[in-house]
């Protein structure tokens, strides 16, 4: 079996990686091969489009730019997003609708409850390196777009041109989280927890980490998902290593993507002599809930990420990732491996991860200084 990847003798966790490691198999896959479907879903997609549109919305806050000016900015990052990676042609989540979500989204949230915390001192832009400016965007069909026409200086979006930004959106962090003792190599191997939070806001006074989902359904269920998922609680672990501050809880916004039902669009009840407003479909589809972190649970939540890594060196040293098949379909559909846990003979899975359906997955994160 090939080596656990390090960088300069570290090796680098993400939450992604954390969530494959319910199945030690994609586990294998994802870290050990580093492969990975080489085009995410529709929905992914999107997705991330809006993701980026919002993030740019609230660093823009800090530059005094005026409402149109700002969606004006985030108009021009969409569609640059949607040329450089289109979603599915024939398919409802496009440009336009991106657009209207994210118009609905700032009209319902235009008077925030809290305030975005801010550096002490500026920091270089994440997005132009400090430069102040953007290189072209290349198509997926490999031709350089000419979506600057709205940008005619090719200036940093994120960063308004001047190559710094103090809004603590998009923040890089690797944090230790654990030595792990090689025996087998006799040597300790650094384990960083690494990754990006969308936003930091204070809410009277308390830190909270903000985070931003796109989802297809929204409900309670939803919810309880999301007070017990992983991922805000490891951030919220990482900041308070990074700043020495309490985070007292982590604040999800969450954004339903579907579009509203045609008798709700059309203005008509539906069958069951139903009626709903679009403008109270809208206030369903937008929703965002805050949650509060006990005492003890963010300890909890390394624990749980330490024993969770120190398995997946068992299973490297036994030289065998078993198959977890009861995560094979979840709820969001497929796992990204799933053909190739379905290939017969085993020897034929290594020629399925490196043919083009699957590409190479970057293992380091230069963000040790």
């Amino acid at each position: 079996m090939s080596p656990i990847p390090l960088s300069n003798g570290a090796m680098f966790v993400s939450s992604s990686f954390l969530d494959t490691l319910i199945c030690p198999r994609a586990s294998q896959y994802y870290k050990i091969n580093a492969r990975v479907g080489d085009r995410g879903s529709t929905a992914m997609i999107f997705g991330q489009h809006l993701h980026s549109a919002l993030s740019l919305y609230y660093r823009l806050q800090e530059y005094n730019l005026d409402h149109d000016t700002i969606t004006s900015r985030v108009s021009t990052l969409l569609e640059m997003e949607f040329a450089s990676h289109p979603t599915d042609q024939d398919d409802w989540r496009n440009l336009n609708w991106a657009m209207e979500i994210f118009q609905q989204l700032v009209q319902k949230y235009r008077d925030e409850e809290f305030r975005v915390v801010r550096y002490k001192e500026p920091r270089p832009c994440t997005k132009c390196n400090g430069g102040g400016s953007l290189a072209p965007i290349l198509t997926i069909t490999g031709e350089w777009n000419d979506k600057e026409v709205n940008n005619p200086s090719n200036h940093c979006l994120w960063c308004n041109g001047t190559g710094d930004t103090s809004v603590m959106s998009e923040i890089p962090f690797a944090v230790k989280l654990f030595d792990h003792l090689d025996y087998e190599n006799q040597r300790s191997i650094p384990i960083y927890y690494h990754g990006f939070i969308d936003l930091l806001i204070s809410r009277n006074g308390l830190l909270y980490v903000m985070d931003f989902k796109s989802t297809s359904q929204l409900g309670q269920s939803y919810w309880d998902d999301k007070k017990a998922i992983a991922q805000p609680k490891g951030y919220s672990w990482a900041l308070e290593q990074l700043l020495g501050v309490k985070v007292h809880g982590y604040l999800i916004r969450a954004i339903r993507t579907v579009p509203p039902p045609k008798y709700v669009a059309e203005g008509r009840p539906n069958t069951k002599g139903e009626f709903k407003k679009i403008s109270d479909w809208w206030d369903e589809s937008l929703s965002q809930q805050s949650f509060e972190l006990g005492p003890g649970e963010l300890d909890e939540w390394k624990d749980n990420a330490i024993a969770q890594v120190k398995q997946f060196f068992y299973h490297h040293s036994q030289g065998l990732f078993p198959q977890n098949k009861s995560v094979c379909v979840g709820k969001y559909g497929k796992c990204q491996y799933y053909e190739v846990c379905s290939t017969f003979p085993v020897a034929d899975r290594e020629i399925l991860l490196n043919s083009s359906l699957f590409k190479d997955k970057e293992q380091n994160m230069n963000l040790l200084k």
